[in-house]
């Protein structure tokens, strides 16, 4: 019972938490300020923002887990996927936040994006189901938002609307308020990208977030990135395999500690399609 009321307090006392409403969790990004490289083959950011990224034919499969502040009763697990056809971009994944005999947050997400040579727009569909222990039952809720990304010559910009229908997870529940982020991304001429995130919601505070992604080789990179409401500091390294990608990010809150997330991709070439030089 006492860990059941302890997951319970952190989960309503910390929304900012990833998996509070309807955000999908980015293992990379948890290092990098919760930012994204829009650049890069990601079937994970392609949940949150149409990509870039991906070539007609080019595929994407990812799986991580996530501890928040080092407690095994707020464990995440996710698994995603991606394909583009032609100037489509199809993306799904799903995930679970906690453990269903305490307090458990299983989200469902999809998007549906048009790619052109330098700009794409996406449709985002969201669904979550929560599950509370101890026989308390359930609640769920569905949602829309719309999103794109832009690119002139080495800087990419993002900009995304969701929970557009304002949710209820219950009838006497307080709506969810609409979300919007913009993102940007500068690709530098030495294999980094530097990246930028604002985010905006009706009478919550604005938060920023600032990060970076350094090659150090074909192979390998790391990264960093801050920030706020409230402060965070991470970091992370990221190792490019045979045909995929392994990166491991941490994350420390001033008061509840370390953060740790775990990725692992399988799918095309490294190589992204807006890397400096691919539409010069």
């Amino acid at each position: 019972m006492l860990r059941f009321v302890l997951t319970c307090t952190l989960v309503i006392a910390f929304p900012f938490w990833p998996s509070h409403g309807f955000d999908f969790f980015r293992p990379k990004a948890n290092g990098m300020g919760r930012t994204i490289v829009m650049s890069e083959i990601s079937s994970v950011n392609a949940l949150s923002l149409p990509s870039l990224g991906f070539k007609p034919g080019q595929w994407d499969i990812a799986a991580g887990y996530n501890r928040r502040f080092e407690l095994a009763d707020l464990d995440q697990l996710f698994v995603t996927g991606a394909y583009r056809y032609r100037f489509l971009t199809f993306a799904a994944g799903t995930s679970q936040f906690g453990k269903t005999e305490l307090y458990a947050e299983q989200v469902l997400k999809g998007s549906i994006a048009y790619n052109a040579k330098f700009w794409s727009a996406a449709i985002l569909l969201s669904a979550m189901n929560i599950e509370i222990g101890n026989g308390y039952g359930g609640l769920r809720a569905a949602t829309i938002g719309i999103g794109g990304t832009y690119r002139y010559s080495d800087f990419i910009v993002g900009v995304t609307a969701d929970d557009l229908t304002s949710p209820q997870l219950a009838p006497a529940s307080e709506r969810r308020r609409p979300t919007y982020d913009i993102y940007l991304e500068m690709i530098g001429k030495s294999s980094y990208s530097i990246t930028a995130r604002l985010r905006m919601q009706s009478e919550q505070q604005p938060v920023f977030g600032l990060g970076q992604t350094i090659k150090l080789s074909g192979r390998s990179a790391v990264l960093w990135g801050v920030s706020t409401e409230p402060f965070e500091f991470g970091a992370g390294l990221e190792l490019s395999l045979a045909a995929g990608k392994f990166s491991y990010a941490t994350s420390v809150h001033p008061v509840l500690g370390f953060t740790h997330s775990v990725s692992i991709s399988y799918g095309p070439s490294e190589t992204s399609a807006t890397r400096k030089g691919e539409f010069d």
